[in-house]
C-alpha cells in the first residue's frame, strides 16, 4: 500500500496536494455547519459584543479558516503548475520542487487574505453578514465582466524558467510560486473575499471553485462565468432569508 501511494506521488506529483485540498473542505464544511447551528450563532453574537479579546479570537479563526480555503479552493487550481513544476525539476528533487512552489503560491494568498480580514473582521463581528456576502458576490460577478480581469487571468497561464539543480533551481520554484499566487490573487480576489464574507458557505465556494476551474480549463467565456456568480448571490439571498 505505501509503495503503491510513493508510486503515485511520483508519477502525479499534484495528487497529494489535490488529497490536502480534499481534507480541507471536509474540514470548512464541517465548520460551515457547525456555523449553521443556531447555538453557535448566538454564541458567536454574543463573543462579538465583548471586548477586543473577543474580536482578536474571532480574527484568528477567521485567519486559520481562510488558510483552509485557500488550500481547499486554490491549490487545485495550480494543478498544472504543479506538474509543470515536477515535470522541469530532476527527479531526485521534483517534490521538493513541487514543495517550495506552492508553500510560495499559498503563502502570497495567506498574506492577502490576513492583511483583508484584519481590516473588515472589526467590521463585520464574528457573524459575517449575508447581505455583505450578497454583496461580495455580486461585486464578483460585475468583477469577471471587467479587461483587467481578463488579462489577469491570461497572466494566470504564463511558466516561468526552473533551473535544474541547486539553490537557484529552489529560488526559482519559490519566485514562482510567488508570481503565480499574485497573479492568482489579482485574478480571484473577489471571489475569494466573498467565500469568506459568507462565512465559507459551501455552496459559495463550490460555486467559485468552478467558475475558477471553468474559466482556467475551459473556453468558458466571462459573460457565463458572471452570470454563475450572480445566480450564486441570488441563490445565498434566498437561503439566508429563510
Amino acid at each position: 500500500m505505501l509503495a503503491s501511494l510513493k508510486r503515485l506521488a511520483w508519477r502525479s506529483p499534484e495528487s497529494w496536494s489535490l488529497a490536502l485540498s480534499g481534507l480541507a473542505w471536509v474540514w470548512l464544511a464541517a465548520r460551515s455547519a457547525s456555523a449553521a447551528d443556531p447555538a453557535f450563532v448566538a454564541h458567536a453574537m454574543h463573543e462579538s459584543s465583548g471586548s477586543a479579546d473577543a474580536v482578536a479570537a474571532t480574527l484568528a479563526a477567521r485567519l486559520a479558516d481562510w488558510s483552509l480555503m485557500v488550500v481547499a479552493m486554490m491549490v487545485p487550481q495550480v494543478a498544472a503548475s504543479v506538474r509543470m513544476v515536477a515535470a522541469r525539476s530532476l527527479w531526485r528533487r521534483r517534490q521538493r520542487a513541487v514543495i517550495t512552489f506552492l508553500s510560495s503560491y499559498v503563502l502570497v494568498w495567506s498574506v492577502v487574505g490576513w492583511a483583508t480580514l484584519a481590516v473588515v473582521t472589526p467590521w463585520l463581528g464574528s457573524v459575517a453578514s449575508p447581505m455583505a456576502a450578497t454583496m461580495a458576490l455580486l461585486l464578483a460577478a460585475a468583477w469577471q465582466t471587467t479587461s483587467v480581469k481578463q488579462r489577469a487571468l491570461m497572466a494566470c497561464h504564463r511558466t516561468a524558467p526552473l533551473a535544474p539543480h541547486g539553490w537557484r533551481a529552489t529560488r526559482d520554484c519559490a519566485h514562482y510560486g510567488l508570481v503565480a499566487g499574485l497573479r492568482c490573487a489579482a485574478s480571484c480576489w473577489a471571489m475569494m473575499l466573498a467565500c469568506a464574507f459568507a462565512h465559507h458557505s459551501v455552496l459559495v465556494m463550490a460555486v467559485a471553485s468552478g467558475v475558477g476551474w471553468a474559466e482556467r480549463s475551459t473556453r468558458t467565456g466571462q459573460r457565463t462565468t458572471s452570470a454563475a456568480l450572480g445566480a450564486c448571490a441570488l441563490l445565498h439571498a434566498i437561503i439566508t432569508s429563510l
